[in-house]
């Protein structure tokens, strides 16, 4: 029992300390940004910030919650029809891969307003708990010259 509670002791601490490491590695991208670091601690508003700091119009926000959303009202339109349990499972299943998507959309996009090329964009996405703090700590220098866009890979 001791051993238990011991490792889940190490577990809590090693995780407490790597998310602690994540919200400074964001403070100062957001503030390599020319945004506010405090932002990453707002929940909704950290993802409009992201968005800015993105170039993305605000509406993109919205992005992140559409596919948890419609996933949720169908849960609970379907929840008393066990004959769609399947269609629900697909349906949710598609709009999660959405979300990935649009996550790796946004790792590119966020390595090239840092000024980075498509490699590190690579690295971003694949491993992100690396180049997250290169980016953050690094040379990397955010660009302001581009006005927000709606593209997906401008």
């Amino acid at each position: 029992m001791e051993i238990l509670a011991f490792s889940m002791l190490i577990f809590l601490l090693f995780f407490s300390i790597l998310g602690i490491f994540y919200i400074i590695c964001y403070w100062k991208i957001f503030t390599k940004a020319g945004m506010p670091g405090w932002a990453i601690f707002v929940p909704i508003y950290n993802l409009y910030i992201y968005t800015k700091i993105l170039k993305r119009p605000s509406w993109w926000l919205l992005l992140y919650f559409v596919p948890n959303l419609i996933s949720l009202v169908l849960s609970t339109v379907f929840n008393s029809m066990p004959d769609m349990i399947f269609l629900l499972l697909t349906v949710s299943i598609i709009l999660y891969i959405a979300i990935i998507v649009l996550g790796i959309i946004d790792m590119v996009k966020l390595a090239k307003v840092f000024g980075q090329d498509g490699g590190f964009a690579v690295g971003l996405i694949f491993l992100g708990f690396i180049f997250i703090p290169i980016l953050a700590f690094g040379s990397a220098e955010y660009e302001k010259s581009n006005t927000s866009s709606g593209e997906l890979l401008d």
